[in-house]
């Protein structure tokens, strides 16, 4: 056999090496110059990406605009021209999105949804909403999925660059996709608030769905910012304050939407709430651009390092001549570079995945690392989501009050969630856990419930729930609910229990006082009715309908004043809205109807209920029926001024009547004359037939003297059988004698009396109002001792007052 020399050995051995080393290098500087290429493509990527990503968000705001004018927001007509011309102009720009190659951006799929947007432009207002909105969103669909492909085709969604991956997959993914949901949020619910005054429940699931949708992609938004700020540092200093003003502002905007999904009635201005989430999204998007420049500057750099790498390889061509100590060195290269893929093997086998791996060469163990690397970013990615689960979790059970914990029945380990701790007030250094320690924790009287609970679950598979009471350290006793799930093997033997706990103290308190409140309102003694903001009624309870007739399902939605009647004016409730809006309460008497139509009188007290930020959130109206009320007061009002046997005026209310007139005669210089008129042989028809004969003789000399007198003119009985007539208004003395004459004729009354018959007569006395007799007091007085004179005159006859 032969055998090589040293020296030929040596040469084939530096021969090989250069023969190597020229074509690692060649492979080298191939790389690296499509390394630059393709970087260069990423460049031209990123700028044509924020091209069409600025048309896609002047299409969405054209969306929004374009359905607030189809349901009737006619203002908005210049804007949407304004908005139509920025987005030809920007479709038509010199930048041309086609200076990239066929392969990375087709100008013909370009040039097709630039005539998509033409037709829609052209069609849009002849679309229904719906139409409309599904058209503009399929459009800003498709521009989304063509600005996803070219980030993929300029090689920008595939680097392996964390920095650049990060930055890119927020401008074409998180960032936009925020902005795009934020649009439809912001479309579907002011529309909502401009077609309805009360959104249905369908709208309001619909509001629901939308704001979880915000939340995700915020949430996207946020990890990837984090990402990005993990990896330049230099950008969160310059911008992390304006992405934390965004959230907050996007926070706002959903707390403002929750709100209103959970009311029926419209609570926020559509206007205002279509200009916030205009503003939002405005915000949003003023993040793209140092977003995207700092991709750009990402990708400079790495180009200049490139060209930097790329001249150093070249210079290491021109020391071939050190073929031996260049092939020596590669050789401790190579073993370094393998000696760094063993240690990120170990770094990842121990579960530390902080390193970057450093891929030097494509040969197999390049490839390896960069499988590793490849391995590593997805680990990483898993970990974030399963961090953001994690938090995700405990924040819902920290919320809820919710904990878990899993026992396994054959190694008997357990498994407590952080949030049971919290709910037993414990901790882990502090608790060696076991079955009677968990027992301890319980209330002495469900101590025997729970125990003969848990003996069941662990004996027999199944769900069980059960609720018992636990003391806490400051002494404040907790109601626990309690959901197990028993799991059994293959012969039925239970192995595993699943179980959920939940504090449901403040539950079922707030449960309590609901139930008694809702009782105390259907039960309490006055009617109650309950309005929106608006004064539309929302609420009623059971007396209201026990004295209205109308049921909830009749006046839910309407203003109370539909129960209103004629009996107050427009004035009466213009005052009263301005004593509400003034001290926040009103009380007074109203006149209302019933379902029936009949009306009644109520005294209604109205109240204004305010939130934390003062603003009206409810009135609320109570009050009762004063029917009887009324009818008592106007009966004592009666009796007071009324004789009760003949339905006259008594002393009291003539006084009053006469001393009226009296001053109305002063100033026209008219006449009265008050006739004081007593009833000769009443006394004997009393004694002989009767008070009773005598009751229906006064009641028929009060008919006579109403019959024979003027409707205007006035008629009293003193008492006893005492009447007193008053002729109002008279222009002579003249006309007094006529009517005196007549009510002597009229009250004689006959009233048979055995074999003979009792005769009733009036004595008379007549005073007229004069310049000397100008007071009630002395016109009685007056007239009362006419009526003596005429009765000793032999009665049945009537005298002047000298």
């Amino acid at each position: 056999m032969r055998r090589w020399s040293i020296e030929t050995l040596l040469t084939l051995m530096i021969s090989i090496v250069f023969i190597f080393v020229l074509g690692a290098l060649s492979w080298v500087l191939i790389n690296e110059e499509r390394n630059i290429h393709l970087l260069k493509q990423e460049k031209m990527g990123v700028d044509v990406i924020s091209h069409l990503q600025q048309i896609n968000i002047l299409v969405a705001q054209h969306r929004g605009i374009a359905n607030r004018l189809l349901i009737g927001n006619h203002g908005l007509e210049n804007a949407s021209d304004e908005l139509e011309k920025q987005i030809d102009s920007d479709f038509e720009t010199d930048v041309s999105p086609c200076q990239l190659p066929e392969d990375i951006l087709p100008c013909e799929r370009l040039k097709n949804l630039q005539q998509r947007w033409q037709r829609l432009k052209t069609t849009h207002l002849m679309l229904s909403v719906r139409d409309s909105f599904n058209t503009h969103t399929l459009l800003i669909n498709e521009i989304s999925v063509l600005i996803e492909d070219l980030a993929n085709n300029s090689h920008l969604g595939l680097d392996n660059d964390l920095p650049t991956h990060y930055l890119m997959n927020s401008i074409t993914k998180s960032l936009p996709e925020l902005a795009e949901n934020i649009g439809q949020l912001r479309g579907f619910t002011s529309g909502t608030l401009v077609a309805h005054h009360i959104v249905s429940p369908s709208e309001q699931m619909k509001m629901i769905e939308l704001v979880h949708i915000v939340r995700l992609s915020q949430r996207q938004f946020d990890s990837d910012l984090e990402k990005i700020f993990n990896v330049l540092p230099e950008f969160q200093q310059k911008f992390q304050q304006n992405t934390l003003e965004v959230q907050h502002n996007i926070e706002q905007f959903l707390l403002i939407t929750e709100q209103q999904s959970f009311t029926k009635d419209a609570s926020i201005n559509d206007e205002s709430f279509y200009v916030q989430g205009t503003e939002i999204i405005s915000r949003i998007m003023a993040l793209y651009p140092p977003i995207s420049d700092s991709l750009n500057e990402q990708l400079t750099k790495r180009i200049e390092s490139l060209l930097i790498e790329r001249a150093y390889i070249l210079s290491i061509t021109g020391l071939l001549s050190l073929g031996l100590i260049f092939f020596l060195g590669h050789i401790k290269k190579r073993l370094d570079v393998l000696n760094h893929a063993v240690m990120h093997f170990e770094h990842i086998n121990a579960g530390n995945y902080d390193n970057d791996i450093i891929v030097v060469y494509e040969d197999e163990i390049g490839q390896l690392l960069s499988k590793l690397q490849l391995m590593r970013h997805h680990l990483l990615d898993n970990l974030d989501k399963l961090k953001y689960n994690v938090m995700r979790l405990t924040d819902a059970q920290r919320i809820a009050k919710l904990g878990d914990f899993d026992w396994d029945l054959k190694c008997n380990e357990w498994y407590f969630s952080d949030e049971v701790y919290v709910i037993f007030e414990t901790t882990k250094e502090e608790l060696e856990w076991s079955y009677d320690k968990f027992l301890s924790f319980i209330k002495a009287s469900d101590r025997d419930n729970v125990a003969a609970t848990l003996v069941h679950a662990r004996c027999v598979k199944g769900n069980y729930e059960m609720e018992y009471h636990i003391d806490g350290k400051n002494g404040a006793r907790k109601l626990i609910h309690q959901c197990i799930e028993s799991h059994a093997n293959e012969d039925d033997e239970v192995i595993r229990m699943v179980s959920t706990l939940q504090d449901v103290t403040l539950q079922r308190e707030m449960e309590t006082k609901i139930k008694l409140a809702a009782k105390v309102f259907d039960h309490v003694g006055d009617a109650i009715f309950v309005t929106n903001e608006t004064n539309k009624i929302t609420l009623i309870n059971r007396v209201f309908t026990e004295i209205t007739g109308y049921e909830l399902d009749d006046v839910f939605g309407k203003d109370p004043r539909f129960l209103s009647t004629a009996k107050q004016d427009d004035d009466f409730y213009a005052s009263m809205w301005f004593e509400i809006n003034t001290h926040g309460t009103w009380r007074g008497e109203v006149w209302n109807q019933r379902k029936d139509s009949s009306v009644f009188p109520e005294l209604l007290t109205i109240t204004t209920i305010h939130n934390s930020k003062n603003e009206i959130v409810n009135y609320i109206g109570i009050f009762s029926d004063i029917t009887l009320q009324k009818q008592a007061t106007e009966q004592i009002e009666y009796l007071a001024n009324y004789d009760g046997l003949t339905g006259l005026m008594n002393r009291m209310a003539l006084q009053s009547a006469v001393e009226n007139v009296l001053i109305s005669i002063q100033k026209t210089q008219q006449l009265l004359a008050l006739l004081f008129i007593d009833l000769d042989g009443f006394k004997a028809v009393n004694d002989s037939l009767g008070h009773a004969v005598g009751d229906e003789v006064l009641k028929s000399t009060s008919e006579r003297l109403m019959k024979n007198v003027r409707e205007r003119d006035l008629v009293a009985r003193l008492g006893g059988d005492e009447f007193v007539v008053v002729l109002v208004h008279l222009t002579d003395v003249s006309h007094i004698a006529p009517v005196a004459d007549k009510l002597l004729n009229a009250l004689h009354q006959i009233l048979p009396h055995g074999n003979q018959s009792l005769h009733v007569t009036p004595s008379m006395g007549i005073a007229v109002y004069s310049d000397t007799c100008c007071d009630y007091a002395k016109l009685l007085s007056s007239a009362d001792k006419a009526m003596y004179k005429a009765k000793e005159n032999g009665k049945n006859n009537y005298q002047f007052a000298p």
